[in-house]
């Protein structure tokens, strides 16, 4: 089940798209992380879906894909997987995003037809009347968070123990330390051998854009006409941003619905792979008939 990996040459950017070849071609997901993960966060969630033809992309910024300097604006992103979907010539029965991804596959899928239905998780979408109103400024948090490491193991070590990474799947957690450090490009001395493959300075910007103007995809929303399912983790109050996401989004899609996920974080994907998995074999089931 090791993925092939694509190199996509695109909007100036180098990408990497990530593919599990499943027995059933026809059907075909696109997985898209969220801000300072990557596309290998996917891994325990298409093992369980061996019959689908699932894609995954390194967003910009994040896993081996480019990283340019930022900012970083929100749309870019949409454009991005439109551009890439292009490239290969694809189009998908299901997308699933979570947080910034799904924020991402909102904006694709306003612009081009190239999919049958949606399943957002916890997605950035915030209340319409924040966006604007509040002003994210540098420096944000996350650019204290540790950006260099002996190894993998000393990271999985760590972050086990930690908040929010403690709730997580044991086996999501080694895949998101493994696929989600790089060897230092330039070796220093006293320092450790391995970096975040999304830098600090790339993921702070990417939060701090995240409610302004541009970032608002009420406009695109009401465009997108295909089954959209969306789940709900409870509000953490640690966690500003994730906590203005309403409840009834789903309201603002024409075929949109909402599902609760009471006993889950934030990190859905990252606690429950197996949910994620039922959700898209569910919506597989029923929409992938529908014609592009």
């Amino acid at each position: 089940m090791e993925p092939l990996l694509n190199l996509v040459e695109t909007r100036d950017l180098k990408f990497a798209v990530w593919h599990w070849k499943g027995g059933d071609e026809s059907k075909k997901i696109l997985f898209v992380h969220a801000t300072g993960f990557h596309a290998r966060v996917w891994d325990q969630v298409a093992k369980l879906l061996p019959n689908f033809d699932c894609w995954a992309i390194d967003m910009r910024g994040h896993g081996l894909s480019s990283k340019p300097n930022p900012p970083y604006i929100w749309s870019e992103f949409g454009c991005d997987i439109i551009s890439i979907a292009q490239n290969l010539n694809l189009q998908f029965d299901l997308g699933i995003g979570h947080s910034m991804g799904g924020h991402s596959l909102c904006s694709a899928a306003s612009i081009e037809p190239i999919f049958k239905s949606l399943l957002l998780i916890d997605p950035i979408i915030v209340q319409k009347e924040i966006y604007g109103t509040l002003d994210l400024q540098d420096p944000h948090p996350v650019l204290r968070r540790r950006n260099d490491w002996k190894s993998v193991e000393e990271m999985f070590e760590v972050l086990q123990k930690k908040k929010p990474f403690h709730t997580w799947n044991k086996e999501v957690l080694m895949d998101y330390c493994f696929h989600g450090l790089l060897p230092r490009a330039n070796e220093e001395e006293h320092k450790n051998g391995m970096l975040l493959a999304c830098p600090p300075a790339v993921e702070g910007s990417i939060y701090n854009n995240s409610l302004s103007n541009e970032a608002n995809p009420y406009s695109c929303i009401s465009k997108i006409n295909i089954p959209v399912r969306i789940l709900h983790a409870p509000a953490d109050p640690e966690r500003k941003i994730e906590a203005m996401i309403p409840y009834n989004l789903g309201v603002a899609f024409p075929q949109g619905e909402d599902v609760m996920c009471p006993e889950l974080t934030h990190f859905i994907p990252m606690e429950a792979p197996e949910l994620v998995a039922d959700h898209a074999r569910s919506m597989l089931y029923s929409f992938s008939n529908r014609g592009f």
